[in-house]
């Protein structure tokens, strides 16, 4: 077994850090004491073999936001075991891991603080659960707001794509349709032109036939007169 004496600093007083140690030491059958010192940090001695020691310490070096002052913070822990030149005695006996509050109280009184301690660990812990269920949340609803705004531009631009595809298509259709258009109106007035000799042609073979009609009446007039 060692005795070792520990020191703990950072925001560990007021924020129920004592019970916490308190209930971890108790769960790992450490026995010794904690109390708080005039300088803000927390004085605790533990005697139990050293591995348990070392991860009693591992446990209670808890970090937290060292800005909330309702935030349980361990900045730095020291530790000085039995015989070494910076080991203090306790002072007194070492027994069940106890909460030293500087003067006797009764029981009633060391349950009502402990519960006040636990209660403000609980609360503090709940409301940095919840700090961290919001920043959660609000990171997934800005990532499916970026996902969903990434889906609507590729879409529109999709669109855009295929726009610009069905009015180049058109155009050339159009075009071709022109194209068409002139060559069959090129056809229409070769035929029109066409049409116009073949008129010229029997107007020509109608004034031939009215000749020869004239001269079969004066041929047909002499041999009358015979």
């Amino acid at each position: 077994m060692e005795t070792a004496r520990i020191l703990v600093f950072g925001n560990v007083q007021g924020v129920g850090f004592r019970a916490y140690a308190k209930q971890i030491a108790r769960n790992m059958q450490i026995i010794g004491f904690a109390r708080n010192l005039d300088d803000g940090s927390v004085e605790i001695y533990a005697q139990a073999p050293k591995p348990t020691i070392s991860a009693f310490i591992k446990r209670i070096t808890i970090r937290g936001n060292p800005s909330d002052p309702l935030s349980l913070h361990v900045a730095k822990t020291t530790i000085a075991f039995e015989h070494s030149k910076d080991f203090k005695k306790p002072g007194k006996k070492l027994k069940t891991f106890e909460i030293d509050y500087g003067k006797r109280l009764k029981i009633e009184a060391k349950e009502a603080i402990e519960k006040a301690e636990i209660a403000t660990l609980i609360m503090h812990s709940l409301k940095s659960e919840n700090n961290k269920n919001f920043k959660t949340l609000g990171s997934k609803i800005n990532k499916n707001f970026k996902t969903l705004g990434s889906k609507i531009n590729k879409n529109f631009k999709t669109l855009g794509s295929k726009t610009d595809s069905l009015t180049k298509t058109a155009a050339e259709s159009f075009d071709k349709l022109d194209g068409k258009y002139g060559s069959i109106s090129s056809t229409l007035n070769n035929i029109d032109n066409k049409l116009g000799s073949i008129n010229c042609s029997i107007k020509s073979m109608s004034g031939g036939v009215k000749q020869n009609n004239k001269l079969l009446s004066k041929i047909a007039g002499k041999f009358a007169a015979v």
